[in-house]
């Protein structure tokens, strides 16, 4: 027991709280019962314990009650090895979800590559040897409305087959991907975990100002928006500028947002594409193909109807060769060792932590390295050598 003088006194004072059951007869019989020398005598964890059981709290049980839970929780090394693996729907080129985008310049072929990965991803078929998830596709045709009828009918055509059930359109209805409503709306007619292609940028926030921030930060919360309620992936087809090798046209902070990024080229009949942006996929890898002509009929003037389908290059696709020449490698030194000095990044539509370098300051020093200033920048260097 406790032996406390004051102990008796304790007791009865907190026994008489409750009237109803008190006795004094009784508490006065307990308490010359207790036998101190007992084997396993009451002491005050016993005590408490009962308490605790009959509803006891404790002084401090409210303050516990609302004192707030930890914000943050830190993981160990293993925990972080249990994290699901990074998923794709289209292998090491585009993410299962986020924001990317498909950009060139007119002309070059996006839209119909676009068109082609969504029915890959809606069939899920390997899309130019890479593996490919089958989820549903929604394309938002809002420029070239009248030609979409007839890209899915060439598609056809040249595949033998109908375009899945999971590949949906929304065509001639006004989107605006700046405006909260229309995002909405869309995201309820969505099924989730799609893939939503937007074609283009310019058309789904027409009166935006592409090079402003403020404008492209709102274009950015739209996208972030539709693709946090469909829980999927939103891939934008945007053009370039006018000058292509810039990349994306518009505010940096375009490019800065994407998971991903795929560049289209074309060099006269010639057209290719690459990841210029990928968070855990490879870059520089180019791929090319060709836009496969279709005839679907005649129109009612008698005049033919055509249209085209994207057709990989067999045996064409690579990544860059390294250079084999002493002046190449000269060159590619030099390069090399501008952008390892370099504090300046992320120009030109690069990812932002790439370091860049402009390119008079490489044909400087390579017009200086290989014969002095009397060459000229075409002799030097070429912007297809680095």
């Amino acid at each position: 027991g406790l032996q406390w003088e004051s102990g008796k006194k304790i007791a009865r004072d907190w026994s008489s709280r409750c009237p109803s059951r008190f006795d004094e007869m009784g508490f006065e019989k307990a308490w010359s019962d207790f036998n101190p020398s007992h084997p396993n005598p009451v002491g005050i964890g016993s005590l408490y314990r009962r308490v605790k059981e009959l509803g006891y709290k404790g002084p401090d049980a409210a303050a516990q009650a609302i004192q707030p839970s930890k914000r943050y929780t830190l993981l160990t090394a293993q925990q972080l090895k249990l994290f699901p693996d990074h998923e794709w729907a289209i292998k090491r080129v585009l993410p299962l979800q986020g924001i990317a985008a498909i950009f060139g310049p007119s002309g070059s072929g996006k839209s119909f590559l676009a068109l082609d990965a969504g029915l890959a991803i809606a069939e899920g078929e390997r899309w130019f040897g890479n593996l490919v998830r089958c989820l549903p596709v929604v394309y938002v045709g809002l420029e070239g409305e009248a030609g979409i009828k007839n890209r899915v009918q060439a598609w056809s055509a040249i595949h033998h087959r109908n375009v899945p059930d999971n590949f949906g359109f929304l065509l001639k209805q006004s989107f605006h991907l700046d405006n909260y409503e229309d995002v909405c709306a869309l995201a309820e007619v969505v099924q989730k975990s799609s893939v939503i292609i937007i074609d283009t940028l310019n058309r789904a926030a027409p009166t935006a100002d592409e090079n402003n921030s403020q404008d492209m930060g709102r274009i950015l919360e739209g996208a972030k928006n539709l693709q946090s309620l469909t829980e999927g992936l939103v891939l934008i087809v945007h053009h370039t500028g006018k000058d292509a090798s810039r990349g994306a046209r518009g505010h940096s902070s375009f490019f800065a947002a994407l998971d991903a990024a795929i560049e289209v080229k074309r060099d006269g009949a010639n057209r290719s594409w690459l990841i210029a942006k990928s968070k855990d996929g490879e870059d520089s890898i180019q791929h090319d193909f060709d836009l496969k002509q279709c005839a679907l009929g005649v129109d009612a003037d008698g005049d033919a109807i055509t249209s085209c389908v994207v057709e990989p290059v067999l045996g064409l696709t690579s990544a860059r060769k390294p250079p084999s020449g002493k002046c190449e490698k000269q060159v590619m030194s030099t390069l090399h060792h501008s952008l390892a000095q370099t504090t300046d990044r992320g120009r030109a539509g690069s990812a932002g932590h790439k370091p860049c370098v402009r390119e008079e300051i490489i044909v400087d020093a390579v017009t200086s390295l290989l014969g002095g200033p009397k060459l000229s920048k075409n002799q030097t260097v070429t912007r297809g050598r680095i």
